[in-house]
């Protein structure tokens, strides 16, 4: 059972975190502009400087905004192991390539940018302002060469409405429609491109209008699904599930460890119970009241000393000790209450203890007898709450 709840706890913790920490692991072939790397990434590049064989490294570090620059030196298919000892290299030898397989960003591109917050497009409430700019990522090869794209559908500092959720989803930008309209477009036509996006039936319809293939062709990427708003809610974020899943397990191992737990806690897994603690309090009353007696029979002062020493080292030694350490199971009879006047009272007396001893060491033996008296009369009142 012991192991079940540190597993649970420790998975649930795991879930809880990971939702919160809000990064994720991106391939590099699916970067866009905007990501943010949450991790730093070194790279190598195989160079030749002066006949030489090099590695030149490159760290993008952590919180970097990638542009087209880093993504392409990230993609590219000509990476090596940047801790690569290429001094034994001959000829036209070459180190094996190391491609990066994916790295760390925060959850959408931009995500590290100022205090937003990622939101779903059809989780959008009027009057959230949108943080960043919604914008369209896409890219196209030629000649072996890759480009990407961007095209902003609604910019940053927009106030949400349904018509602007309408053109997140669809990807009809104002510019678009306004394009559109300049054509000529019949306003019904708009308006469906505007609420459902642009569907092959009206291809024909646009060609036939005069639209441009370029128009027809952005407009057939569609939208948005998600968006940067510049405030929280916690209804819209989209990792809340598995935070609260993992907020749930941590609960629910808590109340299995508490349920499973011995109610004398250490005291109680060690063989402490309530009667073993209760005998080793009245071993050490009774210890203590032999010290007393025996150094009222003493001779003189320092003999009297030495005799509270020698019978406060064994008291210290033995039933005070094992008194400590099984002070927990005094809670298992009557509650923490009941616990909590032993404790006070038990405390009070070991205080006096350690002053008479400290006194008698030092031969001071009106302290060391009236400390060892007051350890006495505490210890007995302690007895009596057993």
């Amino acid at each position: 059972m012991k192991l079940f709840i540190k597993l649970l706890l420790i998975a649930s913790l795991g879930v809880a975190s990971l939702a919160a920490s809000n990064t994720y692991m991106t391939p590099v072939d699916k970067l866009a502009v905007g990501h943010v790397l949450a991790t730093d990434v070194v790279l190598g590049e195989f160079v030749i400087r002066g006949n030489e064989p090099h590695i030149r490294k490159t760290t993008l570090e952590a919180g970097t905004a990638l542009g087209p620059t880093h993504i392409a030196l990230l993609q590219s298919e000509h990476l090596v192991d940047p801790e690569a000892d290429v001094s034994a290299l001959e000829g036209n030898e070459t180190p094996p390539a190391q491609r990066v397989a994916s790295v760390t960003c925060y959850s959408e591109p931009g995500a590290n940018a100022g205090a937003t917050t990622d939101v779903n497009v059809s989780e959008l409430q009027p009057g959230q302002v949108l943080g960043m700019d919604a914008e369209v990522l896409w890219r196209t090869e030629d000649n072996g060469d890759t480009f990407r794209h961007t095209r902003v559908v609604v910019p940053s500092g927009t106030v949400a409405s349904d018509e602007v959720k309408a053109r997140l989803a669809s990807g009809l930008s104002e510019d678009l429609e306004e394009q559109l309209t300049e054509t000529e477009v019949d306003a019904g036509v708009i308006d469906d491109i505007r609420t459902g996006g642009i569907s092959e039936a009206l291809v024909p319809v646009l060609e036939e209008a005069g639209v441009t293939e370029k128009v027809i062709d952005q407009l057939k990427r569609g939208g948005v699904d998600h968006v940067r708003v510049n405030d929280f809610r916690f209804e819209q974020w989209q990792w809340k599930w598995w935070f609260l899943v993992g907020c749930a397990g941590m609960l629910v191992a808590a109340m299995l460890a508490r349920k499973t737990a011995p109610k004398g806690g250490a005291s109680e897994e060690a063989g402490y119970t309530y009667e073993s603690s209760s005998e080793h309090m009245r071993e050490m009353l009774a210890m203590l009241e032999t010290a007393w007696n025996e150094a009222q029979l003493a001779p003189d002062s320092e003999q009297r000393c030495l005799v509270v020493v020698r019978h406060l080292d064994l008291v210290k030694a033995g039933p005070q000790f094992e008194v400590n350490e099984g002070l927990g199971a005094f809670k298992t009879r009557a509650g923490y209450a009941h616990y909590a006047k032993i404790v006070d009272s038990f405390a009070y007396g070991e205080r006096q203890v350690h002053r008479a001893w400290a006194a008698a060491v030092d031969g001071v033996e009106d302290e060391a007898m009236l400390s060892l008296s007051r350890a006495i009369d505490t210890m007995r009142e302690t007895v009596q709450h057993l």
